[in-house]
């Protein structure tokens, strides 16, 4: 429920949760958000480590070609979206 008040001429909204088992569920996701990210489990690891495996595509050789030849692009604008493994 959001309720509008003004002290001293300065508006306010007050914000009262009904359903705290929606909100407890919300705050234990971030949680658990939060903790996957800060884990770290990739520092140290290859960037290749998160590039799909395609049949006939090597990133390691198209990352290699690049930084023979760097150029400014957009990334992934040469095939559209770009994916990443989890």
């Amino acid at each position: 429920m959001l309720t509008y008040f003004e002290v001293e001429d300065a508006p306010f909204f007050l914000l009262r949760f009904s359903e705290q088992g929606r909100l407890h569920q919300a705050e234990r996701e971030l949680a658990q958000s939060v903790c996957c990210f800060e884990a770290g489990t990739l520092l140290g690891t290859s960037l290749d480590q998160l590039v799909p495996r395609a049949p006939g595509r090597n990133h390691e050789q198209l990352r290699e070609s690049f930084n023979a030849q760097p150029s400014v692009r957009a990334m992934g604008a040469h095939r559209g979206d770009l994916e990443a493994r989890r």
